[in-house]
């Protein structure tokens, strides 16, 4: 922990060298040939009602990562689900193991569908796309009763819609507003 925190404030000095250039090429707003300045950008994006509903949903979407990330096997541990595998013996907390690499696996599959989704259709469609099915992932999982069945299949279906977003979202945001500040937006 002392050398990530030693490194971490190492980085402080370090980033004044990333400075802007400001006689780079031209941003995605203001006048042709001018350069946007990263305020420029970002009031210009926060001026979108697209841009602000985009960044509400990678909001959701990380809240989804974060929540199943950490809560989903110790849920599955205090719910006592178990489940036997060629006739061994799998404990909740096992069963919660497995559900994370489920997802794992599963995102591998997602990454190359919702890849070539984003590629076919509009980003804007399959974001709306995977956050209903998401939607229903969840609304399932909670509705159905809780057993080993329940949730392998609900760890496979949110591993496949695990992080799509962030492609799709880059993306969407790149082909909005420019190549220059898609990392800040």
């Amino acid at each position: 922990m002392l050398v990530l925190t030693a490194v971490s404030l190492l980085m402080i000095p370090l980033s004044l060298g990333l400075r802007e250039d400001r006689a780079g090429a031209a941003g995605s707003g203001g006048v042709p040939g001018e350069a946007q300045s990263t305020r420029a950008a970002l009031r210009e994006a926060l001026n979108v009602r697209g841009y602000v509903l985009v960044t509400v949903g990678f909001f959701v979407c990380g809240f989804h990562v974060a929540f199943v990330s950490l809560h989903l096997p110790s849920y599955i541990s205090d719910a006592g689900v178990t489940m036997a595998f060629f006739s061994a013996p799998v404990s909740a907390i096992e069963l919660g193991g497995w559900a994370i690499g489920l997802v794992g696996l599963f995102n591998i599959f997602g990454s190359i569908t919702w890849g070539w989704l984003g590629g076919i259709y509009p980003r804007k469609d399959m974001l709306a796309l995977l956050y209903a099915l998401r939607l229903l992932a969840f609304l399932l999982f909670l509705m159905l009763p809780l057993s080993w069945v329940s949730v392998l299949i609900f760890a496979a279906t949110l591993g496949f819609l695990w992080l799509r977003t962030i492609s799709l979202t880059s993306g969407l945001i790149g082909y909005l507003f420019g190549p220059k500040h898609v990392a800040m937006l």
